[in-house]
């Protein structure tokens, strides 16, 4: 299951997810998944859950993501593992 699984519920019409989203594939169509891609969408997600606002909060937004969701995608620990290991590859 991923975030967009979790965080939306079905059949419910969110614009500003629906274009996160579309901003996140069009990312991905011209470039290869990076750890700051997957930070920005966390953090864009959060602000638009309501959750974390980047210029007064210093915490984790995928931390508040996952307190408001009540978890996350098991996917995500292994996708930022191996993100991390290929920017270590590529120093």
């Amino acid at each position: 299951m991923g975030l967009m699984e979790i965080c939306n519920e079905h059949d419910h019409h969110e614009p500003e997810l629906f274009s996160l989203l579309r901003r996140a594939f069009g990312f991905l169509d011209a470039n290869d998944a990076i750890l700051r891609a997957v930070s920005h969408f966390e953090t864009e997600l959060a602000r638009i859950a309501g959750v974390h606002d980047a210029k007064t909060l210093k915490s984790d937004p995928a931390f508040a993501l996952g307190n408001l969701f009540g978890k996350l995608p098991l996917s995500r620990t292994p996708l930022l593992k191996t993100l991390a290991a290929r920017n270590n590859d590529k120093k």
